[in-house]
């Protein structure tokens, strides 16, 4: 995210952490990951493609229909990830996306990054936030060095212990760096997360419970 906003040294970023919420899905569209899955045999989104769904996907369709979607999937890619967009006020990539928008009732759309070739980026429609996705955490950082291949080295400023009734965060009076504050959650969700208080990976195991 920082390697792809060019942040430096000093810059401060308000980072936002969301999940679906319980009983709800977001429809996705992926761009670019067809022509990935043709060359590399895996999606750079999800990792490993499932099942081979999209191969197989690929393998039932005629060769002319196949060749043609991965061309149009590599093309449209290619119009989001370009690394010269920013000098276009991202124009190409504003109105691709809005066009999208208008035509598929999808509430979010994964592209290939500019920045990194492994990387992808994603947007969400605010109406998809509003109604299903929750808040579940807030930091605000403070840039200290900017490395190279997108290693950011960062101190943690503000922390959020949760959200108000009009919508203000709420936060803590001291910022932990070695304590993760979560909120927004379930009762299943809030007695999982305080099972796992003391793991360092507490957040894959969340994200493991979640996605169960």
């Amino acid at each position: 995210m920082a390697e792809q906003a060019e942040c430096k040294s000093g810059q401060h970023f308000h980072l936002l952490g969301s999940w679906v919420k319980s009983g709800e899905e977001v429809r996705s569209l992926v761009l670019g990951e067809q022509h990935h899955v043709y060359k590399m045999g895996y999606w750079r989104t999800f990792g490993v493609d499932p099942g081979n769904t999209l191969s197989r996907r690929m393998n039932s369709l005629p060769r002319d229909v196949s060749l043609r979607a991965i061309y149009i999937d590599a093309f449209l890619g290619s119009i989001l990830s370009d690394p010269h967009a920013r000098d276009l006020d991202y124009v190409h990539t504003r109105v691709l996306l809005s066009v999208i928008a208008s035509k598929y009732p999808v509430d979010a759309v994964f592209y290939p990054s500019v920045k990194d070739a492994w990387g992808t980026n994603i947007v969400v429609t605010p109406e998809a936030v509003d109604s299903q996705m929750v808040y579940c955490a807030s930091h605000v950082v403070r840039v200290e060095h900017c490395r190279e291949f997108g290693v950011m080295e960062t101190t943690l400023v503000r922390q959020a212990s949760g959200i108000g009734t009009t919508g203000e965060f709420q936060w803590v009076a001291s910022a932990d760096p070695s304590r993760e504050i979560l909120f927004g959650m379930t009762k299943d969700e809030h007695d999982f997360a305080l099972r796992n208080t003391d793991s360092r990976s507490g957040l894959l195991d969340m994200k493991a419970f979640l996605q169960s």
